[in-house]
């Protein structure tokens, strides 16, 4: 499963339709929160995609503070 990380709605989509057809389970959130939502509560996810700069937040600010539960996770 792959969480993207994408405030940028055509974006997201576009990046959302491009793992699907290359057979990748994928949620989405719009921001840092909706992610913090969203793992692990919806299962384990295999990769976080996070955008450096985020509306809420700085994307490697919000690894640092949830490294010890991403610690199965790759993300990028």
């Amino acid at each position: 499963m792959i969480l993207l990380v994408e405030d940028e709605k055509l974006l997201r989509w576009s990046l959302r339709q491009r793992l699907e057809k290359s057979g990748h389970a994928v949620a989405d959130a719009d921001n840092l929160a909706a992610a913090t939502e969203q793992h692990p509560a919806a299962g384990a996810r295999d990769i976080m995609l996070l955008r450096p700069v985020a509306p809420d937040g700085n994307g490697l600010d919000f690894y640092e503070a949830n490294a010890e539960r991403l610690e199965d996770t790759w993300c990028w």
